[in-house]
């Protein structure tokens, strides 16, 4: 209700500990909010009002990323990363997969949305789609994700993170 995002981390059963968090920003990212909307979405949102000068319009462009097809789908991520890298260079350059992948996740063609996903769990993507939209990296490892979440989280507002069954 205020805005803030929400990150809810189960630690029951815990075998690696930044496998599970990567998997509790995944999970609660793709949750349905208060207002029916999906977290990632209102992530990315606020994300691209942030870096527009009309944050109006920031609901209109989400659309428009998830309609785009990969070869125009990869010159709006280029814009995006270079809005970013305008005010965020050093960080754009380490996290700039994770952008990706995270407005691939929103997309309405199911396997651009597939790799997305998939990039952000940590598997290897596809190579040809990967190389077609720009990846840098086939996969990245789950705290190198987590981070790079909790930075674009922060550039968007304050965001809750909990642990549950938390035991020594």
């Amino acid at each position: 209700e205020r805005g803030f995002g929400f990150v809810l981390v189960d630690m029951t059963d815990v075998r690696d500990f930044w496998e599970t968090v990567a998997q509790g920003y995944i999970t609660s990212l793709q949750n349905v909010l208060t207002d029916d909307r999906v977290q990632y979405k209102v992530l990315i949102e606020r994300f691209i009002g942030f870096l527009s000068a009309d944050a109006s319009t920031a609901a209109d462009n989400v659309r428009k990323l998830a309609e785009r097809k990969s070869a125009k789908l990869r010159t709006d991520l280029d814009t995006v990363l270079a809005a970013l890298a305008r005010k965020h260079q050093q960080e754009t350059l380490n996290y700039q997969d994770t952008v990706r992948a995270l407005i691939c996740l929103n997309s309405n063609d199911f396997g651009i949305a597939n790799m997305g996903s998939a990039w952000l769990q940590g598997l290897d993507i596809d190579e040809a789609l990967g190389r077609e939209l720009s990846f840098q990296k086939r996969n990245h490892t789950p705290r190198e994700i987590v981070r790079s979440l909790s930075w674009l989280m922060s550039l968007t507002g304050p965001t809750v993170l909990a642990f549950e069954q938390l035991d020594p």
